[in-house]
């Protein structure tokens, strides 16, 4: 499977289950919410502090957008 595919279905089902809109995230962390549409459709090649940025606004380990 594809990396960025995983990761990316990974934080929308974060997302998803804490009920939060993509505009709110994009909102929160000052990001283009097309981009990170992009990210959570694996079409985005974020940087590092992208991800960790991301989870840490969700609450979890980076580890959990790997599994």
């Amino acid at each position: 499977m594809d990396y960025m595919y995983m990761i990316g279905k990974n934080l929308r089902r974060i997302r998803k289950s804490r009920k939060i809109s993509l505009l709110t995230v994009s909102v929160d962390l000052q990001m283009g919410q097309h981009n990170l549409g992009n990210i959570e459709r694996g079409l985005g090649n974020p940087e590092l502090k992208t991800l960790v940025r991301l989870a840490d606004y969700y609450g979890v380990h980076m580890k959990e957008l790997f599994d």
